[in-house]
């Protein structure tokens, strides 16, 4: 069920936001494609020339990939979902490079105004990349020797809540679980009742002949399980402990017993050598990027123009009263 919600997700994304993550053509009024940023067999053609290469749908894929949070579970996907969302993606590669070829072949992107919005993306983009450049940088000389590393984890994986979640734990902390789903909440809290008593959801969903799932250790990383029910076990108190809710589709309710907590087990660290280094080196970032912009902006003698911003105050373009709930007098 979750990945076909993973699925639609992807497949929503409408076109123009895919032709953003490629370059596909160079500057010239009839349509010539240029070559392309990487070399490599076409993957989509526009009369013939090399629209977009295989190397650069699989960039663009995992791109969105991340984007649409698919990275953990793309790979356990149906064979038919990850079809239809490869197929959409490429689609989607396929019309921008019909409609950049369109808007060549009219001259659209010849104009004063075109050339001016170019110019200021082009800026944009610059400046993305140079602070993108900085940040890589400066996680890199941030980084902890493998050394370092191996003695962070060792005392912080299980106080750490970075390191409480795949790829860091083999099992994460959860509850064991058992649940029954019923068609109304009068069943559901029969059920229950039934289930308080005897002790067992099993026991119970036994003499009335219903299906007991048995969901293993139900964690916030579950992506196989009801949101509903990981919330309401992941809820409970008391552990062993029994508890109903809706399902998250409305259309039926759950019966659940939170039969014991598990404790998390970690993957050794010789599995997570990169991983470990990179969450250090963002804990150290977050600290000392303000030292650093600080050194840098005495360094330069940056300075705020607050002749300009009080003419904006003044002008109503910042006005505290458009951000703060009117004062009643």
């Amino acid at each position: 069920m979750v990945n076909r919600q993973f699925s639609l997700a992807l497949l929503l994304i409408p076109t123009l936001a895919v032709l953003s993550s490629c370059s596909w053509f160079g500057g010239s009024n009839s349509y010539q494609p240029s070559e392309s940023a990487q070399s490599g067999p076409a993957f989509v053609t526009v009369n013939g020339k090399t629209a977009v290469t295989v190397d650069e749908f699989k960039e663009t894929f995992e791109q969105l990939k991340h984007q649409q949070a698919l990275d953990q579970s793309f790979d356990s996907m149906p064979a038919k979902d990850k079809q239809t969302i490869c197929s959409r993606v490429a689609e989607s590669l396929l019309e921008g490079a019909v409609i950049e070829a369109y808007v060549r072949e009219k001259g659209w992107d010849t104009t004063p105004e075109f050339a001016k919005e170019m110019n200021k993306v082009m800026r944009d983009v610059e400046r993305q990349l140079r602070i993108r450049e900085f940040v890589n940088r400066m996680l890199v000389e941030l980084a902890p020797s493998d050394e370092e590393a191996a003695d962070y984890y060792e005392k912080n994986k299980e106080s750490n809540f970075n390191f409480r979640r795949p790829p860091f734990i083999s099992q994460p902390d959860g509850v064991m679980t058992h649940a029954v789903k019923v068609a109304n909440e009068a069943a559901a809290k029969d059920l229950l009742v039934k289930a308080k008593k005897l002790g067992s959801l099993k026991k119970a969903a036994s003499e009335i002949k219903a299906n007991l799932e048995d969901l293993g250790a139900v964690s916030p990383w579950a992506s196989n399980v009801d949101f509903m029910v990981v919330q309401k076990v992941l809820g409970m108190k008391d552990v062993p402990g029994f508890d109903y809710t809706a399902t998250a589709d409305k259309k039926g309710f759950y019966v659940v017993h939170g039969v014991s907590r598990t404790e998390p087990a970690f993957v050794p660290f010789e599995n997570v050598v990169k991983e470990v280094k990179d969450i250090i080196a963002a804990e150290r970032f977050s600290v000392q990027l303000q030292q650093k912009l600080a050194t840098l902006k005495e360094e330069y003698q940056a300075a705020i123009n607050e002749e300009a911003m009080q003419e904006l105050i003044g002008l109503g373009a910042c006005e505290v009263a458009d951000f703060a709930p009117a004062i009643e007098e």
